[in-house]
């Protein structure tokens, strides 16, 4: 049986047809996005606080390899809200003194940690002194450190330590003490031992930034578009 030459092209025609209108509308969508911010843009600002594109995503690709089925939108919320915004609050509510008097004790504790041997068996030895603690059932994910320190701690050894971590209220410093491993990343967790150095240990530092993060979340926030469904469900006043 022999094709109709004439129905062949008129088939091919349409086929061309549909294709340009595919592209015309795939080029109408992409260009009526909005274009991902370059890494040191502010791409959310509330209050004096600004924040970055690289500051919002620092731990994103370690979180969401972690993530019990979180979204990219859901792991970006969590940590402006557990570290970003609470960390810039901390530093505006500390003096950059007490700041680097508590990176300075750590720095010379972890001086003495490494010339004892540099592992958790040093940390503990020297930590125990000075009120350190042991804890269990941390996971790789949102919620439960920090991601600064989650990101540092699951990237050494069960028995090695961090080095000293500036995180939200102090310095940490944190030994990897067991693992135990489930079926999927985020259902692996290890206990863990700290030692921390705060930033004012006769100040309610933690009230008085949940606080002001409370009155923060009121305010109009400036978001940038391409993040726009990111921030914006954190913000009564976005829209």
């Amino acid at each position: 049986m022999r094709s109709d030459p004439k129905k062949i092209r008129w088939i091919a025609a349409l086929l061309i047809g549909c294709m340009g209108s595919m592209q015309t509308a795939c080029k109408e969508e992409t260009s009526t996005r909005p274009k991902k911010p370059s890494p040191n843009e502010v791409v959310l600002k509330v209050g004096n606080y600004s924040f970055t594109e690289q500051e919002i995503n620092a731990f994103t690709d370690f979180l969401a390899k972690a993530s019990n089925g979180e979204s990219l939108a859901q792991i970006r919320r969590t940590v402006f809200m557990d570290y970003c915004l609470p960390k810039k609050i901390v530093e505006n509510l500390t003096t950059k003194k007490e700041r680097d008097l508590a990176k300075q004790k750590a720095d010379s504790f972890f001086q003495i940690v490494q010339a004892d041997g540099g592992d958790l068996k040093a940390l503990r030895k020297n930590g125990d002194p000075i009120g350190g603690k042991e804890e269990s059932g941390h996971y790789p994910r949102v919620n439960i450190l920090t991601p600064d320190v989650t990101q540092a701690l699951f990237n050494r050894e069960v028995g090695e330590i961090t080095i000293p971590i500036p995180t939200v209220y102090g310095v940490l410093i944190v030994g990897a003490v067991d693992e135990k491993k489930g079926m999927n990343a985020f259902e692996s967790h290890r206990g863990i031992y700290t030692v921390f150095f705060p930033y004012s240990a006769d100040r309610p530092l933690g009230s008085q930034t949940r606080e002001q993060i409370q009155k923060l979340l009121q305010e109009k926030p400036y978001i940038h578009p391409y993040y726009q469904d990111d921030f914006a469900p954190l913000f009564p006043r976005a829209n």
